[in-house]
């Protein structure tokens, strides 16, 4: 995608193929800069082009804000604006709005979107473990997300009932169980970042 683009130039679908290339490797901050990039050439782009900027943005703007010390809010922003741009029944929408309220405090909201994801999610994941658990894997990990979503929240609003010490040991063990997969990973250990 480098290769193809003139400097200064770039067309917008090799950015978004250079931001799934970032992504792919966990470089958050080169697919955040080209999220606020490509965000400014938004009326250029189809619908599904805008919600897999969104994604990208969004994913990157989770994993920036639930590692950030410092200037996080600006990343939260991100996500808040990324998160605008994708449909709220999609599994995607309803997941980064659900991070957003319980970042928030709006426990309730976090609920409510988080129900949506799993509904959302339920009928693929059903669909795909009929035929092979290889094709559902990446719908069980998102599962998951939810699940341990559910738990930061579990933990937020009754912490006596879910400490944060048994709230670690119960993802190191699923961590344990999990395939050794860098991708999969990836996935969960923001989420993880949000109680710890």
């Amino acid at each position: 995608y480098e290769a193809r683009e003139a400097p200064g130039d770039a067309a917008p679908l090799d950015s978004l193929g250079r931001m799934r290339c970032h992504a792919a490797l966990g470089e958050w901050e080169a697919v955040r800069r080209l999220s606020d990039k490509l965000a400014e050439q938004r009326a250029v782009l189809a619908p599904g082009e805008v919600a897999e900027l969104a994604r990208l943005g969004a994913a990157a703007a989770l994993d920036m804000a639930s590692h950030a010390t410092a200037g996080n809010e600006r990343h939260w922003a991100a996500l808040g604006r990324h998160a605008a741009l994708l449909p709220a029944r999609s599994f995607d929408g309803a997941f980064s709005r659900a991070v957003l309220a319980l970042h928030g405090g709006d426990w309730s909201g976090a609920q409510a979107y988080i129900d949506a994801a799993r509904g959302v999610i339920d009928a693929e994941v059903t669909g795909l473990v009929g035929e092979s658990y290889a094709r559902a894997y990446n719908g069980m990990v998102r599962l998951q997300r939810l699940s341990e979503l559910e738990e930061v929240l579990l933990n937020a609003t009754s912490p006596t009932t879910l400490p944060r010490a048994r709230l670690l040991e119960l993802w190191r063990g699923r961590l344990g169980h999990a395939a050794a997969d860098l991708s999969a990973w990836r996935e969960l250990l923001p989420v993880r970042a949000l109680a710890v």
